[in-house]
């Protein structure tokens, strides 16, 4: 699919490894070690794997530890640092891993949308239509984006429904046209 967007290797190769830079990202542990003040702090379980990670990234690795480990204040001119507990250093590792997955996403949809974007209507090459007709998901806890983007999608599943389904059997009855009637999930109690 990269191929037909026109995208060269090696930009293909570049949006795989941070792709696989994410997943490998996604798995990086931390263990728990004693800070120079004596408290608890965390440590990289696997400097290996960050490596790796980092690498994949196209980021120093050294970087990338501290910026999963520690938590920089600048507080009138003078920098804080503050090493982070195991569970801080997760939701670090996660947020990071969503920015970087948020910024791709927007990349590729620009990139996709230079594809297949045209300056008069009359020289169309080819359109894309995404739509998600499985609904609302089951997740253990679901967060604002998720339902935001749960509404949406249960939205244009009915704007499918009333346009693909409703509408086109009122006008078979309309018009008398002998057809079986197609049953279908009608999710407006859900909206």
């Amino acid at each position: 699919a990269m191929r037909a967007l026109g995208w060269s290797e090696e930009t293909i190769d570049n949006v795989l490894s941070i792709i696989a830079g994410l997943l490998h990202l996604g798995e990086t542990t931390f263990l728990v070690k004693q800070s120079d003040s004596g408290n608890d702090a965390a440590g990289i379980q696997d400097m290996e794997s960050l490596q790796k990670t980092a690498s994949l990234l196209g980021v120093d690795a050294d970087k990338m530890e501290f910026a999963l480990t520690q938590r920089v204040v600048v507080a009138r001119g003078e920098e804080i640092k503050t090493e982070l507990t195991v569970d801080r250093a997760a939701d670090a590792r996660d947020a990071l891993a969503k920015t970087i997955y948020g910024a791709l996403f927007l990349w590729v949809v620009d990139q996709v949308n230079k594809s297949v974007s045209w300056k008069d209507d009359k020289e169309v090459r080819s359109s894309v239509g995404v739509l998600d007709i499985f609904g609302f998901e089951c997740f253990k806890i679901n967060s604002f984006e998720q339902l935001c983007i749960n509404f949406t999608n249960e939205a244009l599943q009915q704007q499918f429904n009333k346009f693909i389904f409703k509408l086109e059997q009122e006008e078979y009855e309309a018009e008398k046209i002998e057809w079986a009637f197609i049953s279908f999930p009608d999710n407006q109690d859900c909206l």
